[in-house]
């Protein structure tokens, strides 16, 4: 049995319980459907051979034809099948909740957090990815010992010639960090961020002190930064920026340094770096840090007649592209 909970019984369960992972929490959904109309939250849960679990999620705009669509979540953030206690539910439990969501919906797209596995059956394309993660288990001054000689001789440099680095809750964080990320995204070949500004101003609002930009300034000049959020077992690096021209003063070095001991000083177990896939500089600076790759899979299903409507619609989009060149 499905049933969606309300918003605000999700805010509620989570202020109890907190999800591991930010992007299982409410404040995710509630950020990404203020800075997208097309999304709404969609908690829901799920009842198996009478235990209850919840499944995080957003329904995204059907259309004209109506369909029923979830994805959980977006921009490859991911959720996390909760048991009543909070905490991720058994692989077992978790895929057959999962199977569950997808037979209710016309598509789903679900992408479970990689640090509570989940055992899927057929019948899912499934396309495999990889997220580098530091286990802070033993503490931030074993971490960092285990930190690349350079990578840590390079944070050390950063810091001597007076790159401070600490967490911005001023008025102006969001425009000064938007700012540092549109220049990089320029540098990266992107005509835009890779995401709208107003989506960051979202998660400031609803996410608390769940959700952190930090900047590395350099005589009182921002240089780089990033964009932090918190489940209750994991920090997230979520967003990273840079300005080009400074890169020589290595500010990246001695931020992720600087959030390896803001992760392990919060008590959250893991620090997160999310995935690098066809960025092999960035997966071997990650790498340096002492991240390991944790394996996972993101997951879709569609009903036949769904599938075939997306199949139909994806050359016609291509002969209207072509049409208006």
């Amino acid at each position: 049995m499905i049933e969606q909970l309300s918003f605000d019984e999700w805010k509620s369960i989570d202020a109890e319980h907190p999800a591991p992972t930010f992007f299982a929490r409410p404040a995710w959904a509630a950020a990404l459907a203020t800075a997208f109309s097309s999304m709404e939250p969609m908690p829901l849960v799920v009842t198996l051979d009478g235990k209850r679990v919840l499944v995080p999620a957003v329904r995204t705009n059907g259309g004209r034809a109506r369909w029923k669509q979830i994805v959980a979540f977006p921009l490859g953030t991911y959720t996390c099948v909760l048991d009543e206690s909070g905490t991720p539910a058994a692989p077992e439990l978790a895929g057959r909740a999962l199977a569950e969501v997808a037979r209710a919906y016309d598509a789903a797209e679900l992408n479970p957090w990689p640090l509570a596995p989940v055992q899927f059956a057929a019948g899912w394309k499934s396309r495999r990815h990889q997220a580098a993660v530091i286990d802070l288990a033993d503490g931030a001054d074993v971490v960092l010992a285990h930190v690349d000689g350079v990578s840590r001789r390079m944070a050390g440099q950063a810091t001597r010639r007076g790159v401070l680095c600490a967490p911005f809750s001023g008025e102006g964080a969001v425009d000064v960090y938007f700012d540092i990320l549109q220049e990089a995204a320029a540098g990266w070949g992107l005509a835009n961020a890779p995401y709208p500004k107003r989506l960051l101003e979202a998660l400031r609002r609803e996410g608390g002190d769940a959700v952190e930009v930090w900047l590395a300034r350099h005589e009182g000049r921002a240089i780089a930064g990033g964009v932090v959020l918190y489940g209750s077992q994991e920090m997230f690096f979520w967003s990273a920026a840079m300005r080009r021209s400074f890169g020589k003063m290595r500010p990246s070095n001695a931020l992720n340094v600087a959030l390896i001991r803001a992760a392990a000083d919060r008590g959250v177990r893991w620090y997160n770096l999310g995935s690098s896939e066809g960025l092999p500089g960035v997966e071997r600076f990650k790498h340096d840090l002492g991240a390991q790759d944790i394996s996972y899979a993101s997951l879709s299903h569609e009903r036949p007649l769904y599938n075939l409507y997306s199949r139909l619609r994806t050359p016609l989009r291509t002969r209207a592209v072509g049409a208006n060149r």
